[in-house]
């Protein structure tokens, strides 16, 4: 069995193609899982979650999904009030089919591997899509975040758009990067940026055996400015920018590590 874990997407739609044209490459896949964040954020909102629909993906409910499908602007306003009005669009541009198949995301999704292996999505953790999981999390901590986990052989999670992995009490906790949104820091300046990848992984299930690949595909550039320009999303100019400057104040909130 073949599963491939997408997460974060961001209705970057021009990342996702890069993504599925890679697993393509690669064969088929068994499950295409997505751990949330799919729409919202992003140019091609719309066309993310058809391309999702059409790949019979099992989606797990992110935040920002969540808050699509009931867009309640912040009443003292959006920490980057740019983002705000970039997932307002968002929201307006889905239509009846669009916001009935967001609203079948689940808040887990898992998955049999045979061999009584399982695999547990979830977006933040297995009780809630806002928490965030650190890599260098206490084994005590990470016993309270996953307890809803079931036992599972695989925990993957999302939402800090950073690829983890790491062992805990005999099960693997992971989480496959960013497809749509990643984010790298320039060593020479500090500063946080898009890189022009994306991110996803693989499981496999052989046998008795195991594998978990993660992956990073490039993503065109000059498609991605162009899929922003003739989108029509506000602040499209800045999109770019404006994103690093949410991510790095998450950071110095300690909503993100």
């Amino acid at each position: 069995m073949r599963i491939a874990l997408l997460s974060d997407i961001h209705g970057n739609a021009v990342a996702l193609d890069s993504v599925l044209r890679a697993l393509d490459s690669e064969g088929p896949v068994d499950s295409v899982v997505c751990l949330g964040d799919a729409a919202a954020t992003g140019p091609r909102p719309r066309e993310v979650l058809s391309a999702l629909r059409s790949r019979g993906a099992l989606c797990v409910m992110g935040n920002t999904d969540e808050w699509l499908l009931d867009p309640r602007p912040e009443a003292e306003g959006h920490p980057v009030k740019a983002i705000e009005e970039i997932e307002l669009w968002d929201a307006n541009r889905l239509d009846g089919p669009d916001r009935e198949f967001l609203s079948a995301f689940e808040p887990t999704v898992r998955v049999e591997m045979g061999e009584g292996r399982s695999l547990l999505a979830f977006h933040g953790s297995p009780t809630s899509n806002t928490e965030w999981l650190d890599s260098a999390a206490s084994a005590e901590l990470l016993d309270e975040k996953l307890s809803g986990a079931g036992g599972a052989t695989i925990m993957a999670g999302g939402h800090s758009h950073r690829q983890i992995l790491r062992r805990h009490r005999g099960s693997i906790l992971m989480n496959p990067g960013s497809v749509g949104l990643p984010y790298d820091r320039d060593p020479s300046t500090g500063r946080l940026y898009v890189p022009p990848w994306s991110e996803y992984a693989l499981v496999t299930a052989e046998g008795a055996g195991l594998e978990v690949s993660f992956r990073r595909v490039p993503v065109d550039v000059g498609d991605l400015r162009a899929s922003i320009a003739s989108s029509g999303m506000p602040r499209a100019d800045e999109f770019p920018g404006v994103w690093a400057r949410y991510i790095e104040l998450m950071l110095e909130e300690g909503r993100l590590s």
